[in-house]
């Protein structure tokens, strides 16, 4: 596994149940447990957030726009 210095779930403790975007480029992602992920944007002509999966492909928000890199 490569060296993220993220915190990693390595048990199925926190699996997501559900996940929802907004207009303004928000999510939410509901986990197990009663727990929430919530990213709100902070910007509109940059990235402003990137789900990374490791090894894997990542989802960029950038402005009113996504790509999967």
């Amino acid at each position: 596994m490569k060296e993220t210095r993220s915190i990693v779930n390595a048990t199925d403790l926190l699996v997501a149940t559900r996940a929802e975007a907004d207009q303004f480029g928000g999510i939410g992602i509901w986990l197990s447990g009663g727990y929430r992920l919530q990213v709100l944007r902070d910007g509109s002509h940059e990235e402003v957030w990137r789900y990374i999966e490791i090894d894997g492909q990542h989802l960029v928000m950038e402005g009113n726009h996504a790509r999967v890199e």
